[in-house]
């Protein structure tokens, strides 16, 4: 039997959950055996998509620590959030086990961006602060979450060879069956102002005055705030709105399509970001149309020519290539989101062992 890894399982949204479970498809294929922690009755977690893994239930806090102190062949906890994190510390210093912190973002940051409200963003900091001294390893989502960090709380033990960088992945892949649309454009995705789906729309009336029949598919749930925002802007002739159900039709719809808009305003959290829409445009061939607020995504199109990169401050200057030729999109996901590469860079840090036993995902 390989070695037990005790995953907590906490229901977030559909992205996040979709790769919670890669993280755990990856840790079986690599030969670790992923036991997932739920919460006993959780409406939110489909226990049919996870058949054929172990999983312990809990009812409440103390039976989840009794989990974690009587499990005598497990020595890695992978936590999720840093509540988890923190709730983890005492079980896992008491019985010797290991916490993982996946750090998805800058949770106080994003808080403070959302509410204004300064206590919480020093609740917050606190409660990260805390995770980070309490976990022994970290897996960030980029290499400007990693210097942010360590500029932040001056922590010793956030350094390279404790942490290891794992952009947020995608579980598609492109239906190369499926003919590009000449001129197509698409955007994916929630109506939230971070999203800067105003902007989008800004961009695509620009490409309108030189491309008179492209079409932008909209593809979102939230239709009717969707037109609103689109109606007061355009002609409709040139935009479809709709909705997907299924999250496994995703791929192919994707593949359809040239470019796809993935606009982020220029600040702190865009800036050590790893949206899934980027992965997920290029796993499937569509070349991205973003801002220069996230650097490390803006280096990868610029080194494979996988997209379109727009100055936030000047939305209006932008230049479309149709080449027809989106093979390097392929190129750039392998370089930067293939898990062998992952594990190729983590070869020299402390964080082997983990790949090759987790092969983390996000």
């Amino acid at each position: 039997m390989g070695n037990k890894i005790f995953i907590i399982c906490n229901f977030y949204s559909i992205q996040v959950w979709s790769a919670i479970k890669l993280h755990i498809n990856y840790i079986s294929k690599a030969g670790g055996v992923p036991v997932l922690i739920i919460k006993k009755g959780s409406a939110s977690i489909d226990t049919n998509e996870l058949k054929g893994f172990e999983i312990w239930e809990y009812s409440n806090l103390f039976s989840l620590f009794m989990h974690i102190l009587t499990a005598k062949d497990v020595k890695y906890v992978w936590c999720p959030d840093f509540i988890v994190v923190i709730k983890m510390f005492i079980p896992c210093l008491l019985s010797c086990k290991k916490i993982y912190f996946w750090v998805q973002g800058i949770l106080p940051e994003e808080d403070y961006m959302k509410f204004h409200k300064k206590y919480r963003f020093y609740i917050f900091n606190i409660l990260e602060y805390l995770a980070l001294l309490f976990s022994s390893n970290y897996i960030l989502v980029s290499y400007s979450m990693l210097d942010f960090l360590q500029k932040k709380y001056c922590l010793k033990k956030i350094n390279e060879k404790r942490s290891i960088i794992v952009p947020c992945l995608s579980e598609f892949s492109r239906n190369f069956n499926v003919i590009k649309k000449p001129n197509s454009y698409v955007y994916i995705g929630g109506l939230s102002v971070w999203q800067q789906f105003d902007k989008t729309l800004l961009i695509f009336k620009q490409i309108l005055k030189y491309e008179k029949n492209s079409v932008l598919h909209v593809i979102t749930f939230d239709i009717e705030k969707a037109n609103r925002k689109i109606n007061d802007v355009f002609d409709r002739d040139n935009i479809s709105v709709y909705s997907i159900l299924n999250r496994v039709e995703i791929p192919n719809i994707l593949s359809q399509f040239e470019y796809g808009f993935i606009i982020r305003e220029c600040n702190l959290v865009n800036y050590v970001a790893s949206p899934i829409k980027f992965a997920e445009y290029l796993a499937c061939g569509v070349k991205p149309i973003t801002t220069n607020a996230m650097p490390h995504y803006v280096e990868l199109i610029k080194k494979f020519n996988c997209g379109v990169i727009v100055d936030y401050d000047n939305l209006e200057n932008i230049e479309i290539s149709h080449d027809n030729d989106s093979s390097n999109t392929k190129k750039a996901y392998d370089a930067y989101f293939a898990l062998d590469r992952i594990i190729e860079l983590s070869k020299n840090t402390m964080l082997i062992e983990i790949y090759l036993l987790m092969l983390i995902c996000s």
